[in-house]
């Protein structure tokens, strides 16, 4: 179990190393308010490493997919 999380947290500073800092509270809330007003629920996401851009352009893609699978998309971004 320590040794898991040994681990993890040899991954997280890799992470750090190579992608930079977790995203800030800001830049959480714009993605999480993106997300919100798209109908798509975030998970996991107030930890994320990485450019925010991208994830904002997925879930354009999400909603563009949804145009063939209205069903993905719910209440809230729950499917239905």
């Amino acid at each position: 179990m320590v040794e898991n999380k040994a681990l993890r947290m040899s991954s997280y500073r890799e992470q750090i190393l190579k992608y930079g800092n977790p995203v800030s509270k800001s830049e959480y809330e714009r993605l999480r308010s993106y997300a919100e007003e798209n109908e798509i629920r975030l998970s996991c996401f107030k930890e994320f490493v990485g450019d925010i851009n991208i994830i904002m352009q997925v879930i354009d893609d999400i909603r563009v997919v949804a145009k063939d699978f209205p069903k993905i998309i719910g209440k809230k971004g729950y499917p239905q």
